[in-house]
């Protein structure tokens, strides 16, 4: 199976795969499909990869969000886009979130700090010291949970991949790294 991938931008590009043979990744942070036997993958590094599956009207996304998706709201336009292009119910989509940056070291400068502020995402920022922290989390499941996604089908692993180098790749902590990956794939 020719596996899907994203040139990912931190945009909020929604992009649909259809039959077509895939050449060139597509410049994008989403993709959905409802065809059998293509697998969909994002891949991370700090970033939050989100898995999205509608078991009734068999369909799949995957979702590359870290500040920038999370400040332009991708999940809800991929969900919009699943609801738009194949009659997806936000209530029978079973979301799925990895591991990712913790609030504990996503450290952000002042100005991140006020931009999040004038988005409404003032509750996740934290203040240390004049030290400002971002929680990457909270945004994703307000805006999961706003859409309609019923919060037993929402599950978030809260493992932070900076405090954790050892079992996860860090851009962050590390610089120079590997990524890693969510595959999806409807059989």
């Amino acid at each position: 199976h020719a596996l899907v991938f994203m040139n990912q931008i931190h945009s909020n590009k929604v992009q649909i795969i259809n039959d077509e043979d895939f050449n060139t990744p597509p410049k994008c942070d989403a993709l959905i499909t409802n065809k059998r036997n293509k697998p969909l993958m994002v891949m991370v590094a700090d970033c939050a990869p989100i898995l999205l599956y509608d078991p009734k009207k068999q369909v799949i996304a995957v979702a590359h969000a870290g500040r920038m998706g999370a400040f332009n709201d991708i999940v809800t336009l991929t969900i919009n886009s699943m609801q738009e292009n194949f009659s997806s119910k936000p209530k029978d989509i079973l979301v799925s979130i990895g591991a990712k940056i913790g609030v504990c070291c996503y450290e952000v400068g002042e100005d991140i700090a006020n931009e999040a502020k004038s988005l409404g995402f003032d509750y996740a920022i934290s203040s240390v010291e004049n030290r400002y922290y971002l929680d990457i989390n909270t945004i994703l499941q307000k805006q999961l949970l706003a859409c309609g996604i019923v919060a037993e089908h929402l599950e978030i692993d809260t493992t932070c991949t900076a405090c954790n180098t050892d079992t996860y790749y860090s851009y962050r902590a590390e610089g120079m790294t590997g990524r890693f990956a969510g595959v999806m794939m409807l059989r």
